[in-house]
């Protein structure tokens, strides 16, 4: 599968999606940024490149909304036979603030895990 370019960093994250004009069963969060997303749908959906849509996100923290209302954009999208993966945009939106204070929080967790990591593992050989 071809690479994409992001203008933000993309945090894997575990979520639920559900956009009943696209699919009946609930899709798969495969990341997120503060502008997209990338959704594994778990049957093959026709997307309209020209259509918005609006997703309903559902995470699993239980510092955050339980669902967040974003209107999306198509920006690419691979069917397979028994699956569909596509890229999305987000659109401003109603919930737009709490999912932007979402993504602050996960940049927050991923600076942090970066700063304990470097603590443990050292980037210097040493010979013994």
């Amino acid at each position: 599968m071809k690479k994409y370019n992001r203008k933000e960093k993309r945090f894997i994250e575990i979520g639920k999606v559900e956009c009943p004009q696209l699919c009946a069963f609930s899709a798969v969060l495969e990341d997120v940024s503060a502008s997209g997303c990338k959704i594994r749908f778990p049957v093959k959906v026709n997307i309209d490149n020209e259509k918005d849509y609006v997703f309903a996100f559902k995470f699993p923290r239980k510092n955050i909304k339980s669902e967040i209302d974003l209107m999306c954009h198509p920006q690419w999208s691979v069917a397979e036979e028994n699956q569909t993966i596509a890229g999305f945009s987000f659109l401003t939106s109603p919930d737009t603030p709490e999912f932007l204070t979402f993504i602050s929080e996960l940049q927050e967790l991923n600076e942090d895990k970066n700063d304990i990591q470097h603590m443990i593992i050292s980037s210097q050989i040493s010979f013994i």
